[in-house]
């Protein structure tokens, strides 16, 4: 990819380039990371775990400005293999993270990470427990995290919503604990509010680390049904006495319908276009969020 040091497309008996800052980067690029994979290429930051382009691979990329990208023309005996996305290593408790084709990229600058150990891994995880990525961490040293969300196509909740709130946890495997990270934003990044946008980008530039906790939620009793439905959908459960509120968004993190506290055990969204939505239930403590389809 001329014009574009130090990534490039790969090329038979090519190396990845090292993963330093470049100062002849095209001015107008910002950011690119990879669809479905954790490669994130953010010369800004001297992040490179993209190492290089893949032809047939998919990348989102953020410039600022009119830009061309040309690719080198394909030999004519040349065959492009199937590519496999880039996953980090995994040395965490955490097995199974979903990885959907839409994400949320976030940077842990340079006075975020030296406050943490070689070998230590920050996670992302939803309000109801699910990784969606992680990050291996050098001290001093700005890392990248690719945070998966939702993919609407599949029945069960596999990633971020719209809107909802990032959490991370740090993985020490010294000790084997995980502890829970706060985080402080940068104002001037372009996601500084701490929610999950899709293609969103968020700089954390502070951190500390409390005391593990898994939490747990009260309102997984609730049930709801029938779904997918013409637009009504009964709840049960024990917690429907509690103090909830209940928020309705679309796919575009649009609240289309809200109720607090909860008055009744019926949603009604008859009036909403056919497709998917997310309930969310609230409350003082706890987070419950249900994907259904308006039929």
């Amino acid at each position: 990819m001329p014009g574009l040091p130090p990534i490039s497309v790969r090329e038979p008996g090519t190396t990845p380039p090292p993963n330093t800052r470049s100062s002849s980067a095209l001015p107008e690029f910002i950011i690119a990371h990879e669809i479905g994979g954790g490669g994130i290429y953010y010369p800004e930051y001297g992040i490179n775990t993209i190492n290089y382009f893949v032809p047939g691979a998919a990348y989102y990329v953020k410039v600022d400005g009119n830009t061309n990208f040309t690719f080198p023309a394909c030999a004519g005996a040349s065959i492009v293999s199937a590519h496999k996305p880039l996953r980090p290593q995994n040395n965490t408790p955490w097995y199974k993270i979903n990885y959907t084709g839409v994400s949320h990229t976030v940077v842990f600058a340079e006075g975020a990470t030296s406050q943490l150990e070689q070998g230590d891994v920050i996670g992302a995880f939803t309000q109801l427990g699910s990784c969606t990525g992680i990050a291996n961490i050098t001290p001093g040293t700005a890392a990248g995290l690719n945070v998966f969300g939702d993919d609407i196509t599949t029945g069960p909740i596999d990633g971020y919503a719209n809107g909802e709130p990032l959490n991370f946890k740090v993985f020490r495997p010294g000790c084997a604990t995980q502890y829970n990270l706060d985080v402080v934003y940068d104002p001037s990044s372009p996601n500084a509010e701490g929610i999950f946008s899709v293609n969103g980008l968020s700089i954390i530039t502070n951190l500390t680390m409390g005391a593990s906790n898994i939490a747990v939620h009260s309102l997984n009793n609730l049930n709801i049904y029938p779904n997918p439905s013409k637009g009504i959908f009964n709840i049960t459960g024990k917690s429907l006495n509690q103090d909830i509120e209940v928020v309705v968004f679309n796919t575009h993190g649009q609240v289309v319908y809200q109720q607090k506290p909860i008055q009744s055990n019926k949603i009604d969204l008859s009036d909403q276009p056919r497709g998917i939505y997310f309930i969310k239930f609230i409350t003082g403590t706890s987070l419950k969020i249900e994907k259904v389809v308006v039929e």
